[in-house]
């Protein structure tokens, strides 16, 4: 179990002499990280997975795993930051040179994970931990496949209107009423 200490100067407190050193304690348990449950995305998109801690605490010194827990076996880290710097030696083959930690965020108890060019495959489960605070939180991601009829190539001659010449072209009939009287 671990216990929180944050110490804060006390200035406006009429309790409290003003500059005396506060600390508040949190117990195991009153800290939490808190995130956006799911996320969308189309195929070839970049993702980005957000959560904070509440409350505020810095979490540069602390060791932030991301995994997949919708996966089997024990090898399932998306993205590993430790000793103050990411270690992708027991990184998940799939997401190599595809995530990135905002460790300047981290100080501000912020967790920012950019996950490029996403596919089908990364849609699951995506668990943000911290070990030694015994926080986390867990965001699904939902990736869709990109449609087909969507995807249009500038060159392609199927993409073009066609042409009175063609001969394939939609027949119009020009229609004109003549109203008298």
């Amino acid at each position: 179990a671990c216990v929180c200490v944050c110490v804060c100067v006390c200035l406006f407190s009429p309790a409290v002499p003003s500059g005396v050193i506060c600390e508040f304690v949190f117990p195991p348990g009153d800290q939490q990280l808190v995130c956006l449950e799911s996320i969308r995305a189309s195929e070839g998109e970049d993702v980005t997975l957000r959560c904070h801690s509440d409350p505020k605490l810095h979490l540069d010194e602390q060791t932030v795993e991301v995994s997949r827990d919708d996966l089997p076996g024990r090898d399932n880290i998306v993205h590993l930051y430790r000793d103050r710097k990411d270690d992708f030696e027991n990184q998940m083959t799939r997401y190599r040179d595809r995530t990135s930690l905002d460790p300047e965020d981290l100080t501000s108890g912020k967790v920012t994970l950019r996950i490029c060019s996403v596919n089908e495959s990364d849609s699951g489960r995506y668990v943000v931990f911290i070990p030694k605070l015994d926080i986390w939180c867990v965001i699904n991601v939902t990736i869709k496949a990109k449609d087909p009829k969507n995807q249009t190539k500038s060159r392609d001659p199927t993409n073009v209107p066609p042409t009175s010449d063609d001969p394939g072209a939609e027949k119009k009939t020009d229609v004109r009423i003549i109203v008298g009287s």
